[in-house]
Parts: structure tokens; sequence; C-alpha cells
């Protein structure tokens, strides 16, 4: 059994995802998170807590979306408590022989500029928060024109 958690949603708005981890855990469950849209969590300060860093089992990462790799990948990350061999056999039961070697390439490559850059792509916030009325719309578009600064600093 485990809780899966949606941090941030689409529109920026973020969980206490201390205090669901704490409550699957203490459940003795494990707590999955889909960060879709909180790649840059990782990096800079003053920003809302990482799924790993608030003890979370396993997060899904969409690169693509605020980590300036291409579209469709992604990471999956895994915490202490959930066995790598056992991740591994899971996804070679459900993924393809032939992995697209310009994604995963695009991921090294955007994890590195991360790596080195990350905190200096993060816009002040990072773009999330409280969404305000009015003001939903134009996080979207902000969103995008921040991935494309990423991309060009990458010379995608």
């Amino acid at each position: 059994m485990a809780v899966l958690v949606n941090n941030p949603t689409y529109y920026g708005i973020c969980s206490d995802l201390r205090a669901i981890v704490k409550m699957a855990h203490d459940a003795g469950m494990l707590c999955l998170a889909d960060e879709a849209h909180g790649t840059h969590f990782y990096f800079g300060g003053g920003l809302p807590v990482s799924a790993m860093a608030a003890g979370a089992d396993m997060a899904s990462v969409s690169m693509h979306k605020s980590g300036g790799s291409l579209t469709q990948s992604s990471l999956l990350l895994i915490g202490p408590n959930v066995h790598p061999g056992y991740v591994r056999q899971i996804i070679n039961l459900t993924q393809t022989t032939s992995g697209i070697y310009l994604l995963m390439s695009s991921l090294d490559i955007s994890r590195r500029n991360l790596a080195l850059r990350g905190a200096a792509g993060v816009p002040p916030g990072g773009g999330h928060g409280r969404v305000r009325p009015g003001r939903d719309q134009r996080r979207g578009r902000l969103l995008r024109l921040w991935q494309g600064a990423v991309q060009r600093k990458l010379r995608l």
C-alpha cells in the first residue's frame, strides 16, 4: 500500500509533504510523489521542500516540464526504503528494450546543467506558491518562458 501525492499541482499549489509522508509512514505505507512540475524544488533557496527532502519513498520528476530536457523525459527517484533491484525488475517488465538515446542524453545534459547552474536558473519564488485570482493563467506562460530560457542556456 502507498499514498500518491501530486505536488505541486499544475497550478503550483503545494501540499504539506512532510506531514503527508509522516502520516503514510506511521500507517505503514510508502509515500510516492508525482513531482511533474517540481523539478526546480531541488535547487535554490526559498522554494517548497522537494519530495525526497520531505522523506518520500519515490518521486517521479518530469524533467521536460521545468528541467530543460526534451519532451517525454523524466526521472524516477528512489529513497532508502525502496529496494533499487525491485524497482529495476518492475521497470524491466513495463518498458521497452529499445531506449531512445536522444531522450536519455537530454536527461543527462539537463541533469548536469541543473547540478552546475540550477539555482541560477530558478526564478524568484520558483513560479509556484499560492494561486491568486488573475495570475494563474500568466503563471503557465511564465513557466514556458523559463523553460525556453533553460533550453537556450543549454543551446538545444
